[in-house]
């Protein structure tokens, strides 16, 4: 699959294209309230051999960008509009017009998070389905009225274009973003828990009800119900703490505070990770990473150093 589309007339004749840019450097990427836009880099050529020829226009472009894994599997990750600038409609000029525009995929963080699973780590690469309409801009047969042009009746344009970006380059938007220090929330829960899990996940939906409430109230609320997931999960399998470790009598844990409590998670945290530079690459995946990051910049901003 190319990186271009062409762009056909209802004469089935080729009068232009859409060409998907690889993006040496970077990647232009804006951060909303809720979201992003990210601006994936197209030029739009239309051909206008003669100033009295009808001008050929291409409006409403719209997309769908869907991933695509290194095994040819797929994912839709969401839908897009073409611009430039705040224009949604191109035009041709003598003897064609070349421009520089943008594909705009506007969604929720969310979404980014689910197609960062999806990537996990390797080159990025999209597949995007284009939608659009191709008319042409004629003078109005009425005497004084230059300024002015009718459109014709819009002509459906589709057609499919394959475009990657380079590890660097789309880590680098990552970052501009700043969705990937700190690290994206993760909580992947299926709707329908293997037994006996399933109150275990019962407590994580309510720690997470609580965690969107916010206030005092939901802070409480989320803390309380990761604890109650917790003990439902001591209640399938016990914690395993390996030789040599000798549970704290009662006393002594009433008696640690807040701060020593998040320096024993510090310090299993790194017990975790302490095999990482002794044993092979193979024997850690993805979500052993996920998790240390994760928690690390979670102490982190507890800690607020």
């Amino acid at each position: 699959m190319a990186n271009v589309i062409e762009v056909i007339d209802e004469k089935r004749e080729t009068v232009g294209s859409i060409t998907f840019e690889q993006a040496s450097e970077a990647l232009t990427a804006f951060r909303r309230a809720a979201g992003f836009d990210l601006h994936l880099p197209m030029t739009v050529r239309l051909e206008l051999r003669n100033r009295v020829d009808p001008c050929p226009m291409l409006s409403n472009l719209s997309a769908v960008i869907t991933a695509i894994g290194d095994a040819q599997n797929l994912l839709t990750v969401g839908r897009a509009v073409g611009r430039i600038g705040p224009q949604e409609w191109f035009v041709g000029q003598v003897k064609e017009s070349r421009i520089g525009a943008a594909l705009i995929w506007s969604d929720t963080i969310p979404a980014l998070a689910a197609y960062e699973r999806f990537r996990d780590g390797r080159l990025t690469r999209f597949k995007i389905t284009i939608a659009a309409e191709f008319c042409y801009l004629i003078p109005p047969a009425i005497p004084g009225r230059t300024g002015l042009k009718w459109r014709t009746e819009p002509f459906p344009v589709h057609g499919e274009a394959e475009v990657s970006y380079q590890t660097e380059v789309w880590i680098k938007m990552l970052r501009h973003l700043n969705v990937s220090h700190p690290v994206l929330l993760e909580i992947p829960l299926p709707s329908s828990p293997p037994k006996p899990w399933g109150a275990v996940w019962h407590a994580i939906a309510e720690a997470s009800s609580s965690f969107e409430r916010g206030g005092e109230t939901g802070w409480k609320g989320c803390i309380s119900a990761v604890r109650l997931a917790l003990d439902r999960w001591r209640e399938i399998e016990a914690e395993d703490m390996g030789p040599g470790w000798a549970r704290p009598n009662g006393d002594d844990l009433r008696k640690r505070t807040t701060k020593q409590r998040l320096d024993n998670i510090r310090w299993h945290l790194r017990e975790y990770t302490h095999l990482a530079p002794h044993s092979g690459a193979e024997e850690f995946a993805r979500d052993d990473a996920l998790l240390m990051l994760s928690t690390l910049s979670a102490l982190l901003v507890v800690r607020k150093p």
